[in-house]
């Protein structure tokens, strides 16, 4: 590839997050003839952008070109989906990747980061998705731990009696 080529190319990738950062929609076209995963001087890539701004023919665009789930180079898109408050595009991405026991970069668990942002749906949804209540963060903290810090009762409630459950079903099986 030529010199010219390449510079060509990263100012088409430059220009394609501008796009996608003032919210602009993204066409096909364009998608496929730019490095989708670039990213800005911040480390983020267009699907960062197309999730905080909740941008969902973006979404949906960037992730059937199997764009790179990490949105910044350590931050994965469902922490940041729960960080923008994204319910929808949560759900498209635990369909897509099935793994609901990832960590950040602070050794927290997606439960414990939907219980900090006091996202009352989030949590039922992993809850209902059999995530561990037990995990611990970096600093030795269970989600039974972040409850305490939550104004929000129903998030309190929701947590704490789904562990009361899940006692109870192991005393039944012992």
């Amino acid at each position: 590839m030529t010199r010219f080529k390449v510079n060509r190319m990263v100012t088409q990738s430059q220009n394609f997050l501008e796009m996608a950062k003032e919210r602009l929609m993204l066409e096909e076209f364009l998608v496929e003839n730019v490095d989708i995963n670039a990213r800005d001087t911040d480390g983020q890539n267009a699907l960062f952008w197309a999730i905080r701004t909740s941008h969902k023919h973006n979404i949906d665009l960037l992730l059937s070109h199997n764009i790179s789930l990490m949105v910044k180079p350590t931050y994965h898109a469902l922490f940041h989906a729960i960080q923008s408050n994204n319910l929808e595009t949560f759900s498209l991405l635990l369909e897509l990747v099935k793994d609901i026991k990832m960590r950040n970069d602070k050794g927290q668990t997606l439960l414990m980061t939907a219980i900090e942002q006091e996202n009352t749906i989030m949590v039922q949804y992993l809850l209902n998705h059999g995530i561990n209540l037990y995990a611990k963060d970096m600093n030795g903290l269970t989600a039974l731990d972040y409850i305490k810090k939550v104004k929000n009762r129903m998030i309190y409630d929701l947590v704490y009696y789904k562990s009361i459950y899940q006692k109870e079903q192991l005393k039944k099986v012992a």
